[in-house]
């Protein structure tokens, strides 16, 4: 099987599995975290980058996320929910690249790889993340942490420790 098959054979699973959340309306913090934070619907600098009157915590890469949804869709949770499923895809694509990377280029190095990919892919414990549109923090928070590592891997210290910040000021987890 193609390097380029498996991938898209991941993804697609990802889009199967949790397809179904891009119907979802706003849902328990959706509310706190995004119609009702200014930071997202009147975003500035200020708001972006200073203390959250709505939530009380520092996230300002997420918030950025959001305020960008609510530019381009308002408050319609379509977007959000999409944003949230091209995430875990991007996460489970990186994943796999990382992996591939740490183990080699074998075979079986391969095969695990991709067993692992498809395990973290498809693992229940993914639905709040991916499915509630305020779980945006933990896969933007992943994509940023795995980029930062397979850069590391390729002796890309700069960028790596730019994606590193970037997580750290998606969600406090990223320590």
């Amino acid at each position: 099987m193609s390097e380029r098959l498996r991938i898209c054979l991941l993804l697609a699973a990802v889009v199967l599995v949790y397809g179904n959340s891009l119907r979802n309306e706003f849902t328990q913090d959706d509310g706190l975290y995004i119609e009702a934070n200014r930071a997202v619907t009147e975003p500035t600098l200020g708001r972006l980058f200073g203390a959250n009157e709505s939530t009380g915590i520092y996230r300002p890469v997420t918030f950025i996320t959001f305020a960008l949804n609510h530019q381009f869709g308002g408050l319609h949770p379509w977007g959000y929910h999409l944003v949230n499923l091209l995430l875990h895809a991007g996460v489970c694509w990186l994943l796999y690249l990382v992996l591939q990377a740490i183990l080699g280029n074998s075979p079986p190095a391969k095969l695990a790889a991709l067993i692992a990919a498809w395990l973290f892919a498809l693992h229940p414990i993914h639905t709040e993340a991916v499915t509630a549109a305020v779980g945006r923090s933990e896969p933007l928070a992943a994509v940023l942490l795995l980029t930062a590592w397979l850069l590391h891997l390729r002796d890309r210290e700069i960028p790596a420790l730019t994606c590193y910040a970037l997580a750290l000021l998606s969600k406090e987890s990223a320590v």
